[in-house]
């Protein structure tokens, strides 16, 4: 199962880990699916389109607005899209940050490394710089490259945890909770286990 070589994490405004989805008040809904993001619209989906109901498009990376969603996506480390999706503005902000990232070094399932969410905090953080006409003189200034909510440029990554999508696939189909933990704690998959179990005599 192709999922299960793919892993997310990610947390809403408040830092709180979340299943990798948001929908917004006009009910678009975000995801991160493998190493993209789909974005889904009941409303809006055609029939005559190219996703199966109700996505309406794939993001992998770039700056867009859709509707009442704005998304920034990264390309990073371990194949993966990094993003910020909010709805919002100041205080009323919600959305949320992370990514999905292919979840395996050689044979062994590593899930999302802490170096990937290390590479998507400094990438966040970086400054670009200019000069503004002041008077006569020239002032030089620096400025925020990427334009994100304030709630994500202090997101507390400490509360992060990481989940294999196949076995949250697993999960809701069986109804269970989706098992999560730590970067750089991950257990090897559910369809792993299945697999060695069926190789053994």
């Amino acid at each position: 199962m192709a999922l299960s070589n793919w892993d997310t994490l990610a947390l809403d405004e408040k830092s709180a880990p979340i299943s990798g989805a948001f929908k917004s008040p006009l009910g678009v809904v975000v995801e991160f699916y493998k190493n993209w993001l789909y974005v889904r619209d009941e409303k809006a989906w055609e029939e005559k389109g190219s996703f199966t109901k109700p996505t309406v498009m794939q993001v992998t990376s770039g700056e867009l607005r859709y509707k009442d969603v704005s998304i920034l996506a990264l390309r990073g480390p371990q194949n993966g899209v990094y993003a910020v999706v909010w709805t919002g503005y100041g205080l009323d902000v919600v959305g949320m940050i992370g990514c999905g990232v292919y979840g395996y070094e050689g044979e062994e399932f590593v899930g999302v490394l802490g170096s990937s969410i290390e590479w998507l905090k400094k990438e966040l953080s970086k400054k670009g710089s200019d000069t503004m006409q002041v008077g006569t003189e020239e002032r030089p200034y620096e400025f925020d490259i990427y334009d994100i909510p304030k709630p994500f440029k202090e997101t507390d990554w400490g509360k992060g945890l990481r989940f294999n999508q196949g076995d949250a696939y697993f999960a809701g189909a069986l109804g269970g909770a989706i098992p999560a933990t730590e970067p750089e704690k991950a257990e090897p998959t559910v369809m792993s286990q299945i697999l060695d179990k069926m190789e053994r005599p």
